[in-house]
């Protein structure tokens, strides 16, 4: 057996939006979807994974020739996994390992990291085909994948749930033979988290590697970093945010420890978010469409909703998008409601009330229908 670095592969081909630290010859895998995928001939493949965390253990997918074989949780420590093994080493296979976790702003212990593979001796590295385009997916716990793993009646808030099989992302990037890479995370949203709290939105960290994880340990790792778009430029960016800022309407309001201010997204007599709040909206999905094609400028941009139901802020979400096209002269933006969690069966249903993987299918296909119309 053989043993190499993850800086000696040349071929190593890296998925999602990655740390780097070279120098220390390792990959940081922050978000949902991060990993490698490799072609090679090999008997068998072995990774040396380092993981941490406090209280939410990181998960990780493989996937052989595009089908998944394995799921696990990597622990603390740093160990060797097997992926794959007693195998021809004549045959070429593709293989993936991904990241099925998202980072963990209450746990910042929570870190993957990918150090080395090993192969047998007569391995041979190949060179993975290049991707037709480069999409980057924007969310909350749907994009995520939160509610794909376990059955309706879990409840509880796990790591456990989360995964890459059946995400609409990863099965929209499958069906367009494109690179994808995932921002998000659960319970965050344009302006403000499902409990209103106003410093939990995806906005304010875009343009970081990953800076939704307090501490130092991130930072070392260079999460803290503007992230460098010009490395691997998207074609197409999806950004389904909202579900969480209609949430935060029906909570009480959040006190900011820091200083003892309470903020509240509200309803007027109506039942309609008042107007000083549809304004917030207004404004957060301008500026972060700005951003977003600021930081991707020969992007196509989708602002997706509907996975779950939106129906308060839907019609403020599709008028600033329109705003935003005539204001930045900008044609390359479209809208596209997805398909509702609400057409599920009842065996279709994900856990944690969140939509399973026949809703994942729908929207996927919506997509892939909605950029193939431009591209």
């Amino acid at each position: 057996m053989k043993d190499y670095s993850v800086n000696d592969i040349p071929q190593l081909h890296i998925l999602g939006r990655t740390g780097s630290c070279k120098q220390k010859k390792m990959l940081p895998l922050f978000w949902t979807g991060s990993g490698i995928e490799c072609r090679l001939k090999s008997g068998s493949l072995w990774v040396e994974l380092e993981s941490s965390y406090s209280i939410y253990e990181p998960w990780v997918s493989v996937r052989l020739n595009g089908s998944q074989v394995a799921r696990f949780i990597v622990e603390r420590g740093r160990r060797w996994y097997c992926l794959y093994q007693n195998v021809s080493s004549e045959k070429e296979r593709t293989v993936q390992l991904l990241k099925d976790t998202q980072p963990m702003p209450d746990d910042p212990d929570h870190v993957l990291i990918l150090h080395a593979l090993r192969v047998t001796d007569n391995a041979e590295f190949l060179p993975v085909a290049a991707k037709k385009l480069v999409m980057e997916f924007v969310g909350d716990s749907i994009t995520t994948g939160e509610g794909l793993a376990g059955t309706p009646d879990e409840m509880e808030w796990l790591p456990s749930w989360m995964t890459t099989h059946h995400n609409y992302a990863c099965l929209t990037a499958q069906e367009l033979d494109a690179d994808f890479r995932i921002v998000s995370q659960s319970g965050w949203g344009i302006v403000t988290g499902w409990d209103n709290n106003i410093h939990n939105n995806i906005p304010a960290y875009y343009r970081q590697v990953c800076g939704v994880v307090p501490g130092g340990y991130y930072e070392r790792l260079g999460a803290r970093n503007l992230y460098d778009f010009s490395v691997s430029p998207a074609d197409v960016v999806v950004i389904n945010l909202g579900t969480n800022d209609e949430v935060a309407f029906s909570q009480n309001a959040w006190i900011d420890p820091s200083d003892g201010r309470a903020y509240k997204m509200s309803l007027d007599e109506t039942g309609q978010p008042c107007s000083s709040d549809t304004e917030k909206i207004t404004v957060g999905v301008k500026s972060f469409l700005h951003t977003v094609h600021e930081s991707n400028p020969n992007a196509y941009l989708f602002w997706c909703f509907g996975m779950c139901d939106v129906p308060l802020l839907s019609p403020c979400i599709r008028r600033s998008v329109s705003e935003y096209k005539q204001e930045d002269n900008n044609s390359r933006v479209s809208v596209v409601e997805l398909p509702s969690m609400s057409l599920e069966k009842e065996n279709e249903h994900g856990s944690r009330c969140h939509p399973g993987p026949v809703t994942h299918l729908r929207a996927a296909q919506r997509i892939v229908e909605a950029v193939k119309s431009v591209l």
